[in-house]
């Protein structure tokens, strides 16, 4: 079985007995260890989360996940722009 695949048994030898199905890889944590949250913006400095995202994480789907991490590249770009 490949990395991000669910399988279980089946009653079916057209698939050796078992069916796989691919599922969506989960978002890695944009998580850097440097957690300060900056008090103006209400975002970790490290990783440009605010606290609810934060906190949501462990139990986020992997789509809020994905969303998370859409905002928190978001946050970068405008950052960068601002210099």
């Amino acid at each position: 079985m490949d990395a991000g695949q669910a399988c279980g048994a089946v009653d079916d030898t057209a698939f050796g007995g078992e069916i796989c199905e691919v599922r969506e890889s989960e978002p890695t944590s944009p998580c850097s260890g440097i957690c300060t949250i900056n008090p103006v913006r209400d975002l970790c400095g490290g990783c440009l989360r605010t606290l609810d995202e934060i906190a949501a994480w462990s139990s986020a789907s992997a789509a809020r996940k994905r969303a998370i991490l859409a905002e928190v590249a978001r946050r970068q770009s405008e950052s960068v722009r601002s210099i």
